[in-house]
């Protein structure tokens, strides 16, 4: 008889088979359903999904910097001011070039005649007694005044002259900005891609009486009579020649 209460006993167990627990597992503790493993996986706290998340936010933040004109590199890509336009070709663009006014006051022993960047603005000026006061509206970027100066009393020759730059006196004969040279000179020696490396510094004069006792507003300033002479004697033979003086300027 205990075979047979056995029997009844296993078929009235439905969720258990001869080898443990159903097979489905449906419902069971030990089950793990989708549901579950969902929730599992929401709840998990990875830090790596986390910072995925970030991540994705920083790259669709905002768009790069667009270049402007300042002078200041503002896409950081290495280049200031890239696709603004540069029309006189000196390295500044259009939109950060500054005029400035420049004022040159000048007179030669005997005659002159002068240029800016190659343009002529003064021809066959005398009387050395005479200053003369030139203004010009130069923009940002290198600059040349070019002079040429010869005697036609040969007696004495020289050069007196200063430059200001809105209003301030930034340049005189005799304080080594000028350059020279004697009796002639090249094809385009007036204009601004003119080299004159080998050009002598004007070198002062040293006997100033046939100059009396005038006094111009450049020596005011500490401008002297110059020319190139060697020696500084500019009542020499030597000097009755032509001379040709450059001053470059750079304009900020």
């Amino acid at each position: 008889m205990r075979p047979v209460l056995v029997s009844i006993f296993l078929i009235g167990c439905p969720d258990y088979t001869l080898k443990g627990r159903y097979e489905s597992g449906a419902g069971t503790p030990e089950s793990t359903s989708d549901h579950d493993t969902g929730e599992r996986l929401k709840d998990s706290g990875d830090p790596q999904e986390e910072d995925s998340g970030d991540s994705q936010e920083e790259d669709s933040g905002d768009p790069p910097a667009r270049e402007i004109c300042d002078g200041e590199d503002n896409d950081g890509d290495g280049d200031i001011d890239e696709g603004f336009p540069d029309t006189d070709g000196d390295g500044i663009v259009d939109c950060l070039e500054i005029m400035h006014e420049v004022l040159l006051t000048i007179t030669v022993d005997d005659v002159w005649e002068g240029w800016v960047d190659g343009a002529s603005f003064a021809e066959e000026h005398a009387g050395w007694s005479h200053l003369d006061e030139f203004s010009f509206s130069l923009d940002s970027g290198p600059h040349i005044i070019a002079i040429h100066g010869w005697d036609t009393g040969r007696a004495i020759s020289g050069h007196i002259s200063s430059v200001a730059i809105d209003g301030v006196v930034t340049t005189v004969t005799g304080d080594g900005s000028w350059r020279v040279k004697a009796n002639d000179a090249p094809e385009g020696w007036q204009d601004l891609g003119f080299i004159d490396t080998d050009w002598i510094i004007p070198v002062a004069c040293t006997d100033l009486s046939p100059w009396g006792s005038w006094t111009g507003s450049p020596m005011d300033h500490g401008a002297v009579w110059t020319w190139y002479q060697g020696s500084g004697n500019c009542r020499d033979e030597s000097s009755y020649g032509d001379a040709y003086f450059r001053l470059s300027l750079s304009l900020p």
